[in-house]
């Protein structure tokens, strides 16, 4: 899925959101990826869309007979659209159903 906001450093690991509503985490030192944090829009709606491999469901269309519905569906995944930001260890960010998350960074 895309990413559209920015990555952020801290301690040597990068952190960027996911449309999909995951946060990651990239290992600076080894590029070992990670998934970090999932909004809870995309626990409700994840399987709607995705596999359990991550990938696009075999009948999930997005362009399809329901574009609207589809559309629908792929928005309340909850994306993280906007650039985190870091603050003591501890991640903010925002995701597009409107709410404000906070979570502390081992």
């Amino acid at each position: 899925m895309r990413v559209y906001g920015k990555a952020v450093l801290f301690e040597n690991d990068i952190y960027f959101g996911c449309f999909n509503g995951k946060l990651y985490k990239l290992e600076n030192s080894n590029g070992k990826l990670e998934q970090v944090f999932q909004t809870h829009g995309s626990k409700r709606n994840y399987h709607l869309v995705y596999n359990e491999n991550d990938d696009f469901r075999a009948d999930f269309e997005i362009y399809g007979k329901d574009i609207k519905g589809s559309e629908k569906t792929i928005l309340e995944l909850g994306a993280i659209l906007s650039t985190p930001i870091v603050d003591k260890g501890i991640i903010y960010f925002g995701d597009a159903n409107g709410l404000i998350y906070a979570y502390k960074l081992k």
